[in-house]
Parts: C-alpha cells; structure tokens; sequence
C-alpha cells in the first residue's frame, strides 16, 4: 500500500473548494496567517496558489516533490507507471530523488523555489518563524508550524545527522536522539523569542516569567 503525498504521487490534493482549513477561518476573522512547513497535502508547484488558498497569507516549506534535477523524463515516466502499478518497492527505491527537507534544502517561500546548499533546513524554518514573531504585528495573527524533525529524509533514510553531529555512519537509535534533540533546541528558540515578545509587551516578568495580573 502506498503512502500517498499528492507532492510525490500527484493526484490531486485537498480541495480549498471543497474543505475549509482552521486557517481560512482565522484568515477570514481578520487574522494574519503564516505557515513553516512540510505540506503535503497539495502539489505546490502544480498549485502555487494552494496555500494562499487554504487561508495562508505568508509561507516557508518544502515541497515534498520528486526533485526533476536528480531525474530524467524517462525515469519519472517509470516511476509513474510504477505508482500505477502499486509497485512499492520501485515507489520507495524511488523516493530517494525527493527534494531534501534537511541539508541542502529546496525550499518554497511565498511560491518562489529556493535550493539552500550547506544550509540545514530545520534551522531555515525556524528563523522564519522567529523572525515571523519578532515582525511588528498590527493585528492578530496564526502561525502555523508543523516542524520537520524527527521524520527522516524517505522511507529508506529514516534518520539524518544534525548539526550536533554530522557524522552519518552511527546506530540509527542514537542519531533519532540527535533529532530529538535538535527539535528541542529550536522549540527552545521559539519559546524564548514569544517569552521576550511578552516581556516586551509587559505581560511577563522577565526575572520570574511570571504573568502580571
């Protein structure tokens, strides 16, 4: 059985016509709405408009698409013939070819493709939505940020090294705890940045954190 990202299989995706995202409603309320991600729901470089679409004013993320610069027509033609065929030892095998989330990103913001050599994509998210926070807001606003560690690269590269330690060749249990990690450190990041915008703000005590009354 397939797993099925409409990004790598096609297909069609979600329908904004047809469902209605948590983000258009916020939208709609007159929220600003941003989203860093991995979105595989719709294939965005057949539907750049999707995310806008689905309620989302600004975006960061991976594509999540057969990388056409790793492949040849013939090959992609093989591979579609192989996803009809529901032949998922091709399909995975095949899946190596993915554009990377990890080092060497390609990247889509606001519908523009980015490729980040030596840049580790994780750390690329993260900035955008700390820079995100660190924006003077005028009005209320979503962000939206389904974070890319602790998933590997495919079905095949379950793990990746971070940037705490690059070395690849290393039990796959103690390079998933590298991941672990890594994701800890940015959600540190993120929750020291909203802390010192509330301090800002004067609704935290910056020496005890807590909430003024």
């Amino acid at each position: 059985m397939l797993h099925h990202d409409a990004g790598i299989y096609g297909g069609g995706g979600l329908d904004p016509s047809r469902e209605i995202t948590f983000a258009r409603l916020i939208k709609d309320s007159g929220y600003q709405t941003a989203i860093a991600e991995k979105w595989q729901l719709n294939n965005l470089y057949n539907e750049p408009q999707a995310l806008s679409r689905h309620g989302f004013e600004e975006s960061l993320g991976w594509p999540g698409r057969i990388d056409r610069d790793w492949v040849t027509a013939q090959q992609m033609q093989q591979f579609e013939e192989a996803i009809r065929a529901a032949n998922v030892p091709f399909t995975s095998e095949f899946t190596s070819n993915i554009e990377c989330r990890y080092w060497d990103p390609v990247f889509l913001r606001n519908g523009v493709r980015e490729v980040l050599p030596g840049r580790f994509g994780p750390d690329v998210l993260n900035k955008y939505v700390v820079d995100f926070l660190r924006k003077d807001h005028d009005r209320p606003f979503l962000l939206y940020y389904p974070m890319v560690l602790t998933h590997g690269n495919t079905y095949l590269e379950p793990v990746v090294p971070t940037p705490l330690n690059r070395e690849p060749n290393r039990p796959h249990q103690e390079m998933f705890a590298d991941m672990v990690r890594y994701a800890d450190r940015l959600i540190g990041q993120l929750i020291g940045q909203l802390i010192d915008g509330l301090g800002q703000a004067g609704l935290v005590r910056r020496d005890c954190g807590t909430t003024r009354s």
